[in-house]
């Protein structure tokens, strides 16, 4: 093999090296970042200090989902948002539920956002619960 050819190889080396660099860094940027969310709920309900690892966050998001608020409306906003639901709907005689739940995780921080709203029989927001766990190491 000649010189010509070794530094070629290396060069070739070099490049798909930084490039693996690069991809790595996006990568690991696109797995915290989740740029594809909205996040206005998160962002509410993880701003500000917390006294203790977990914190009551239903003042937080009250006039996001307000009392008479369709349940579609509520779901469709949580999805955008992040959020994964377990939905139980409304019957003659048992009022519905929407029971949400998010996890964010930053470089050396993880956020679990849970959020439970009850539904009247017409599928309306009668109440809702709001609360986020932070721990880092």
């Amino acid at each position: 093999m000649t010189l010509k050819k070794l530094l070629k190889w290396i060069g070739l080396g070099s490049l798909g090296l930084v490039g693996a660099i690069i991809a790595s860094v996006v990568g690991f940027w696109l797995y915290l970042a989740e740029p594809w969310y909205d996040g206005t709920i998160a962002t509410r309900m993880t701003g500000g200090p917390y006294a203790a690892p977990w914190r009551d966050d239903t003042r937080r998001i009250a006039d996001i989902f307000p009392a008479g608020m369709p349940a579609a409306e509520a779901l469709a906003l949580l999805r955008r948002n992040g959020f994964s639901c377990n939905v139980r709907n409304s019957t003659a005689d048992q009022d519905g539920q929407l029971s949400c739940a998010r996890t964010l995780k930053q470089l050396i921080c993880l956020s679990r956002l849970k959020i439970d709203i009850s539904l009247n029989v017409a599928n309306k927001i009668v109440d809702r619960t709001a609360n986020s766990y932070s721990a880092c190491l």
